[in-house]
């Protein structure tokens, strides 16, 4: 089966804005309970190039919508935000930031087992999970 490209461009940007609403929406809430110390919508510089914070979510955001896009008719749900909803968990979350992320940064793999970690892990992209789901099904048509 060929790539659509289109496709592919719309997952893209269906996961850079789920990361600038309901992932940034998930951190403004935990962060305002004192569960997690993260800005919401920060514009602090990081990485190697001193991008601001809230793009390089967004960025990588829209590289895991992207990969999304190329997988959603193979996921094990029905409904698109279920669709969203597993990938979220599975693999910007459980692949991404509790594996490889610490693989590559040198720090504890699964959030150091700490539970408010793991809390705000999970529902952070379970949010990001849905709201991909749901725009990317409204993108993509």
């Amino acid at each position: 089966m060929p790539i659509d490209l289109r496709n592919v461009g719309m997952g893209f940007l269906a996961g850079a804005m789920a990361v600038l609403t309901a992932h940034q929406l998930v951190v403004y809430a935990l962060s305002a309970t004192g569960i997690i110390t993260a800005r919401p919508w920060s514009m602090h510089p990081v990485g190697p190039f001193d991008v601001p914070a809230l793009l390089n979510s967004a960025f990588w955001g829209g590289v895991w919508g992207a990969i999304f896009a190329l997988i959603a008719s193979r996921l094990p749900a029905t409904k698109p935000w279920s669709k969203g909803l597993v990938f979220g968990l599975v693999f910007p979350l459980l692949i991404g930031a509790w594996i490889l992320v610490p693989l590559i940064k040198g720090q504890p793999f699964l959030a150091g087992l700490s539970v408010p970690r793991l809390l705000a892990g999970v529902l952070i992209h379970a949010a990001y999970g849905v709201a991909l789901g749901a725009l990317y099904s409204r993108l993509a048509r």
